[in-house]
């Protein structure tokens, strides 16, 4: 490999571990850009060879992909006037699009497969790390009572750790570099500071406990699980090194001292001893109970977040937080908002759609409906039903849905028949499927999600025009 391809694929490792961070970070759009010109750039020759090379026969793998974008384009057609997140998941498309043009103008064999995710493993661990530091300090600052402004947006703050409003898919970015550091088995730090990829460990293991996320929680407290249970079984069999434990231990040990932290340094000694532990800072102490709140729902999905938080700061009356329920049409539960959200979206297909409607759908009017029925008109002129299949539905209909369905048929198909049983891709694969479906408008809403579904594709392509001669495992 060429001095200029192993830079060529330093660049496009880089641009890949800005993509999947672009929904976790502030900013991080410029970066992107910047990424993707100078990947071009350098790459100029491959770029213009795989434009000449271009032809139906060889990307005919990707027609289920074309056809799901077209499924989402014409219902612009019944769309007056278009909303802004609409015109956000076009822009999300047209990225996904022409990176993965790139990454099919440079990676060309196998060796340099391996080399870009060598290569991208260690630059998104890297930068992971960096961020999880400054969410640290982000959070120790809300603990002060000190916030940092660029973050600060319409009088919002984020929660906890997490350093973007949508603190269910930092957490989703977050994860990839928990993955990575658990089963990918590589060392970010050299093996005489080892102790140091324990430690990045743990960070990343509180920066994904104190985001706020339940479905992060959840899928963590799982992972932990299972893999200190692995371990576990295989020492009991001799087959394990004693390296390998250490990292789930780690994360377990994390686990349990935060959710000590978390709950019986501040909620429950306070309801029940009495005893006032000044854990948290006072000119933002709600944004801080409210992580408790939003854990302690899991196991009561009708609790109070009012009641709790004046039991846990009982002179709270008069310290500038005001507390209130919102008349909404549902019952405020843990899963009442998203569920009451499909069967609003499910009414209006079964109600208010004509034969031809049901069939090919009627564009993005559903979005209006959405954000007067549940009452955020007042704050966007949208809403929309949390999961891209309802909005598949009422967007391009019956046939659109089939379309979206069959493009992740083939997806799935791919893997198995390529055999990309990777524990971090699939794991990987799992839990963005898992955030993607419970939230966003439609499919092309979260980017990541899409650059995973065509991973499978991509490498098929490549197995079937450039490894022919090479024996697949």
């Amino acid at each position: 490999m060429s001095q200029q391809q192993q830079r060529s694929i330093y660049l496009l490792a880089f641009t890949c571990s800005v993509f999947v961070l672009r929904m976790a970070l502030p900013f991080t759009l410029y970066f992107l850009i910047a990424g993707i010109f100078l990947t071009t750039v350098y790459s100029f020759q491959n770029v213009i060879d795989t434009l000449r090379s271009f032809s139906v026969k060889r990307y005919q793998l990707f027609i289920p992909f074309i056809f799901t974008i077209l499924f989402f384009i014409y219902p612009f057609a019944f769309t007056h006037p278009i909303e802004m997140v609409v015109i956000k998941e076009l822009l999300n498309l047209i990225l996904v699009v022409v990176i993965l043009f790139l990454v099919m103008s440079i990676i060309k064999n196998e060796d340099m497969l391996s080399n870009f995710i060598s290569l991208f493993a260690k630059i998104f661990v890297s930068i992971v790390l960096f961020v999880s530091i400054l969410a640290a300090i982000k959070f120790w600052l809300i603990l002060k009572g000190v916030q940092l402004s660029f973050l600060l947006h319409d009088e919002k703050y984020p929660y906890g750790t997490s350093l973007s409003f949508d603190y269910n898919f930092y957490t989703v970015a977050i994860y990839l570099a928990f993955l990575l550091m658990l089963w990918f088995r590589f060392d970010v730090f050299p093996k005489k500071w080892k102790a140091l990829n324990y430690i990045g460990f743990a960070l990343i293991t509180v920066n994904i406990f104190y985001t706020g996320s339940r479905r992060g929680l959840i899928i963590l407290s799982a992972l932990l699980t299972i893999q200190f249970i692995i371990s576990l079984l295989q020492i009991k069999q001799f087959r394990l090194n004693k390296g390998k434990i250490i990292i789930p231990m780690v994360g377990v040990a994390v686990f349990i001292s935060q959710i000590y932290f978390l709950f019986f340094s501040s909620y429950e000694v306070r309801m029940y001893a009495g005893k006032a532990i000044g854990v948290y800072g006072k000119p933002y102490k709600k944004e801080v109970t409210a992580i408790a709140f939003r854990y302690l729902t899991l196991i009561n999905p009708t609790a109070n977040y009012k009641e709790m938080y004046h039991t846990m700061w009982p002179k709270a009356e008069n310290d500038g937080h005001q507390i209130s329920t919102p008349d909404l049409p549902y019952e405020k539960t843990t899963y009442g908002s998203r569920t009451e959200r499909w069967k609003y979206g499910f009414s209006i297909f079964s109600n208010e759609y004509s034969w031809p409607q049901k069939l090919f759908g009627n564009g993005f009017q559903y979005l209006k409906k959405f954000a007067i029925r549940f009452k955020v008109i007042q704050y966007n002129p949208y809403d929309y039903p949390h999961s891209p299949f309802i909005s598949a539905l009422l967007y391009s209909g019956i046939i659109g849905l089939l379309v979206i369905l069959g493009y992740f048929g083939f997806s799935a198909y791919y893997i198995l028949s390529n055999k990309l049983y990777h524990p971090v891709f699939l794991c990987f694969y799992g839990i963005v499927g898992f955030f993607s479906i419970l939230s966003g408008n439609s499919y092309f809403s979260i980017p990541i999600f899409v650059a995973l579904t065509l991973v499978p594709y991509f490498i098929a392509f490549l197995r079937m025009n450039v490894f022919d001669k090479i024996d697949r495992p």
